[in-house]
């Protein structure tokens, strides 16, 4: 929480993370020996409990779920 009363940097640091998570793996996610089945199981265990530990606690207002959307087609795009 902030000033605000806003979880704002949390939801960007869960973000972040995430990126980093998925670019650990790159390699994998761009495999073509990988069917596209077991890549997006990978991205679920992997990388999305990264950016959604603790989001019981979240309040999500527009502009956080957007961010979070974009978040997720942007790596389903990458796979």
């Amino acid at each position: 929480m902030d000033g605000n009363n806003t979880i704002e940097e949390e939801i960007k640091g869960g973000i972040s993370l995430g990126n980093k998570s998925f670019y650990t793996n790159e390699d994998l996610f761009k495999s073509k020996l990988l069917t596209n089945n077991s890549k997006l199981r990978m991205y679920k265990t992997l990388v999305r409990p990264v950016v959604t530990y603790t989001c019981e606690t979240w309040v999500l207002k527009e502009n956080t779920k957007t961010k979070i959307r974009v978040f997720v087609r942007k790596n389903l795009r990458r796979i």
